[in-house]
């Protein structure tokens, strides 16, 4: 039964000539390099679209702003962080030799007895391997 009805409207549709008018498109020059006319929308953008696309634009772009100045505090105060901890290693490994030069210098300042020097020489040894 739907073929039917198919085929009639389909017979109809080719004794009636075509009533639609073809769509009208306006065309312009465009900047790409083929040289070929550009298609423009058959209707232009109401202009509260355009007026809600541009407060979208600018909402976005607000946004964009906000991250880029989190993400430059971010990384500055992570940089920050990482000097402050390689002081602190550096201050930890330096405070762990300064008793090792003290004795150092103790062995150093007694008079040139050679067993004094050894002795003092050994036991600055022994606290550095400890």
């Amino acid at each position: 039964m739907q073929e039917q009805q198919w085929q009639q409207e389909e017979q109809q549709e080719q004794r009636q000539p075509e009533q639609r008018q073809p769509e009208q498109r306006q065309s312009a020059p465009c900047d790409d390099s083929c040289g070929e006319p550009c298609e423009l929308p058959d209707e232009a953008a109401p202009e509260d679209e355009i007026e809600a696309l541009r407060s979208e634009v600018s909402d976005l772009e607000t946004r964009l702003a906000t991250v880029r100045a989190d993400f430059y505090n971010y990384r500055r105060r992570a940089e920050d962080e990482r000097l402050r901890a390689a002081r602190r290693v550096t201050l930890d490994r330096v405070s762990d030799f300064l008793p090792v030069l003290d004795n150092l210098d103790r062995a150093l300042d007694v008079p040139d007895d050679g067993s004094a020097v050894l002795a003092g020489v050994k036991m600055v040894r022994r606290q550095f391997l400890d």
